[in-house]
């Protein structure tokens, strides 16, 4: 308890040290005056797109979990995706809130390695289109300009770790080496779960069907939540070609979800200003784009919040009824 406490405060410093150092680079008029300018039309569009996406994010998810038996009323399982989206944004790291849509699922249907199946393809699945768009706009943006050879590196590099994890998901044969290994170096219960779970991976990989659908979903989704910093970016009256935002925005998403801070904040901002940097966008301009898009993601996802109170307010009513009538036994009314 003590160590996680201390690991949410080292995740809380990361954030302000990151923000405190980027606003004595870049200036707090700079970032004043890039905000001053926010055109509140193309922002309301930034918060249309981003509320549609978590609608259609919801739905991939849903079809997910049809696809394990799992068949949720759909406002049900909205409910649950926005619980998730909201503690994202709050918690240590952007994967928070999926341990909320895996405990709500499980609690739900007391199947948890469905619950933890379909939230890891629900990720995995976000992951991969995005950085699958940010691979193939690179070479429309970078042809003909003098790149460093380790960027087309990178971006092989990236091609051959999704394919082999893919590989490794839904092919057998590739990954009975690897669980070899693992069940040698973790206990044999943890092992028996994680087996149960990579199952109901392998056969959603077999459903090719479902599989088209939910990367065709997918797609929409991530296109939807890229072109949301894009509209940002209007609203500050920045003129960037949209692919560029297809190319920069999957680098910034993935690093801002890694463990080190709360929510990704610091480590958005910096990775922006260092990315946008490189094609002409101001430092200010950059930090201020980004954290626009995180409040968006923030007013948006403020429904989970309010759902999360009131299930937690019926929770504690509904078992003070039950004990009522204990009540009333253990001490009758006197009249």
């Amino acid at each position: 308890m003590i160590l996680r406490f201390l690991y949410t405060i080292l995740k809380i410093a990361v954030s302000a040290g990151l923000i405190a150092v980027l606003v004595s680079r870049i200036g707090a008029g700079a970032i004043v005056a890039s905000l001053g300018r926010t055109d509140p039309v193309w922002l309301s569009a930034a918060l249309l797109l981003f509320t549609a996406s978590y609608g259609l994010g919801a739905l991939q998810w849903a079809m997910l979990l049809r696809g394990e038996g799992i068949r949720l009323p759909f406002r049900r399982t909205l409910a649950f995706y926005y619980v998730g989206l909201f503690f994202n944004n709050f918690l240590p790291s952007q994967l928070g809130g999926d341990m909320f849509r895996m405990f709500d699922v499980r609690k739900a249907t007391s199947d948890t390695a469905a619950a933890v199946s379909t939230v890891f393809l629900d990720r995995v699945f976000g992951l991969l289109l995005m950085s699958g768009l940010a691979v193939f706009s690179g070479p429309f943006i970078l042809s003909g300009r003098d790149v460093n050879p380790l960027f087309w590196g990178f971006i092989l590099l990236l091609i051959a770790g999704w394919t082999l994890a893919l590989c490794l998901f839904f092919s057998k044969r590739m990954a009975r080496p690897l669980a070899w290994v693992f069940e040698r170096v973790v206990s044999k219960r943890f092992h028996v779960r994680c087996r149960a779970i990579y199952e109901k991976i392998h056969r959603f990989g077999r459903n090719r069907r479902l599989l088209v659908s939910v990367l065709m979903v997918s797609l929409i989704v991530q296109t939807m939540r890229i072109l949301t910093h894009c509209l940002v970016g209007r609203a500050l009256g920045l003129s960037f070609p949209v692919l560029y935002y297809f190319l920069l925005i999957p680098a910034v998403a993935i690093l801002a979800s890694l463990p080190v801070s709360i929510g990704g904040l610091g480590i958005r901002e910096q990775t922006a200003v260092i990315l946008f940097s490189a094609v002409g966008m101001y430092g200010e301009d950059a930090a201020v784009m980004e954290f626009l898009a995180y409040l968006v993601a923030i007013v948006t996802s403020m429904p989970g919040g309010i759902i999360f109170t009131l299930r937690r307010r019926a929770v504690r009513v509904s078992s003070v009824l039950a004990e009522a009538p204990l009540r009333e036994i253990v001490r009758p009314n006197d009249s």
